[in-house]
């Protein structure tokens, strides 16, 4: 949430990318998604989630410290843009996938939809907050709202390292 709502704003105040060329990136990103998802994410087994998940938190991570280190509108800062782009896309296609991967899972069916309703639902409450949090910080400096969301991301790896403690691979 807070990578999606203030990209636009450190890409165009920060980084110095023309408004122009604003709208292509987010395309860009939707189309390598997709392909990733297709290509990367469809290979990922059902029965160990531990390890997909901390990669998707860690590109989603890395994605937001290169999107920070960007210098400017240069060859290599639109390089660096696009490498960040990439990490973005397969982070969070592979976290929003692994997330209804995990209910499908572990929650029993006649219950599934009510679940992952209280979980859209949830997400969507957190959500709230965080954008006005994130607006604050953006006020302040361009970066720290991508510090916010680094930090959020890194408390995503403490649980998912809480929650497959000492579990083993399930079996499907």
């Amino acid at each position: 949430m807070i990578g999606m709502t203030f990209w636009q704003i450190i890409a165009s105040r920060r980084i110095g990318v023309p408004d122009t060329l604003l709208p292509i990136f987010p395309m860009a990103k939707s189309v390598l998604a997709i392909i990733l998802f297709f290509t990367v994410l469809s290979r990922v087994k059902q029965s160990n989630l531990k390890l997909p998940l901390y990669g998707g938190f860690l590109c989603a991570i890395v994605s937001a410290l290169l999107l920070i280190l960007v210098p400017g509108t240069g060859l290599l800062g639109y390089l660096l843009l696009s490498l960040s782009l990439a990490f973005e896309a397969l982070g969070f296609a592979a976290l929003g996938t692994l997330r209804e991967s995990l209910v499908a899972i572990y929650v029993n069916p006649e219950d599934r939809s009510r679940i992952m309703a209280l979980l859209q639902t949830t997400v969507m409450l957190v959500s709230v907050p965080f954008g006005y949090i994130g607006g604050l910080l953006s006020d302040i400096n361009r970066t720290l709202p991508f510090l916010l969301n680094i930090g959020m991301l890194s408390l995503g790896i403490l649980a998912t390292a809480f929650f497959f403690g000492g579990k083993k691979a399930v079996q499907p």
